[in-house]
């Protein structure tokens, strides 16, 4: 404790200024060094561990399946099914699901909208050092619904619709994913219940392809002066010059993590939406 003590009134008690001032320079070059080392350390990695290799995107096909996920959010290039046909195979997923209850009963449904097809805006290609995720509206199309239920007599009427209609996908009563919208979901007439949703598909997306990291963007700061400088100029060169060297090695790899990135696209919006 008294030591403690003693270290702590030394390092308060020094005068201001005491401190060499940070130049900024030194920052600056130091910086472009750890960024250009970072890169480089991905792409070792990448050509080291194979990142996503084909035993990765087996496992997340395995795990897309055992989900049950393009059940539920069908892939658009498998969802060619008329109005009529889509519409029936609703009113038998949700027969199915409230046929063991006295709750609701669906009593009609419709398509309130086509299908909500957002613009397509996902760039070509990308830099291999650029971060981009897939937005969700490139990730599936959308289409509303209005359903109709009644609620027997002497079965309490649901306190919370939405809740309830919400229910039934969570908890994997309904084969598809039955989403209410956002606002003003459901609303209560007597014994009947009329609420809005929304079904989804997959679009058939592609993530961008990759194309070199563009070095022009790493270049030295200034001239270096100081001894920081130049210990950080070398390091900025070298890192330059592997990552040069690395490039081909990373391209065969490059497919893969495009797949990888898709279908962690499609999962992750089925787990958001399943919450």
């Amino acid at each position: 404790m008294r030591k403690a003590a003693w270290i702590f009134a030394m390092v308060f008690s020094l005068p201001v200024g005491a401190h060499a001032a940070v130049n900024p320079l030194d920052v600056a070059f130091d910086k472009m060094a750890h960024k250009l080392e970072l890169l480089r350390n991905q792409m070792e990695l990448t050509v080291r561990n194979h990142s996503a290799s084909p035993s990765d995107i087996r496992r997340q096909g395995k795990d897309i399946a055992g989900m049950g996920i393009f059940t539920r959010v069908p892939l658009a290039t498998q969802d060619r099914a008329s109005d009529r046909q889509a519409l029936a195979a609703l009113r038998e997923d949700f027969g199915g699901a409230l046929s063991g209850s006295d709750g609701p009963r669906l009593q009609g449904i419709r398509f309130s909208s086509p299908w909500k097809v957002a613009p397509r805006r996902v760039p070509k290609a990308i830099p291999f050092d650029q971060s981009y995720r897939l937005p969700e509206e490139q990730v599936v199309d959308r289409r509303e619904l209005e359903l109709r239920f009644t609620v027997p007599a002497g079965t309490p009427v649901p306190k919370d619709p939405k809740a309830w209609l919400a229910s039934l996908s969570r908890e994997g009563h309904l084969k598809r994913l039955v989403e209410p919208t956002p606002a003003n979901a459901c609303s209560v007439r007597g014994r009947g219940l009329i609420c809005k949703a929304r079904i989804y598909r997959f679009r058939d997306v592609r993530y961008p392809e990759f194309l070199s990291p563009d070095l022009g963007n790493y270049t030295l700061p200034s001239e270096p002066k100081t001894e920081s400088q130049k210990a950080s100029a070398r390091r900025i060169e070298k890192y330059r010059a592997d990552i040069a060297r690395l490039w081909p090695e990373v391209q065969p790899y490059l497919n893969g993590i495009r797949e990888f990135a898709v279908n962690d696209a499609r999962v992750g919006f089925f787990i958001r939406h399943m919450k």
